[in-house]
């Protein structure tokens, strides 16, 4: 799991733990194990988390996260999108 650190020059050893903690949020939401997240595995990880949402926010995070209509999120989708949100952030 995140530990909450901050990293602001990532090394080799925090690439690999970064890549684990990818690793293991992703197998979080896929809950079936089917190599790809769903809409219907977002919003139950969501739920689980005390969000409830909507058919349209369903959407609404899919198409953010770069994910045609009905389509599914990938492991290598999902950290090449974080991956750039954190470079922003660094």
């Amino acid at each position: 799991m995140m530990s909450g650190r901050l990293l602001t020059s990532p090394t080799s050893a925090t690439a690999d733990q970064l890549s684990s903690d990818f690793r293991s949020l992703f197998m979080a939401f896929d809950k079936d194990n089917s190599g790809y997240i769903d809409a219907d595995e977002l919003r139950q990880t969501m739920a689980a988390v005390g969000l409830q949402l909507s058919d349209g926010d369903v959407a609404v995070m899919m198409k953010a996260a770069g994910v045609p209509s009905g389509g599914r999120i990938y492991f290598e989708g999902m950290t090449s999108g974080l991956n750039k949100s954190l470079k922003k952030c660094l």
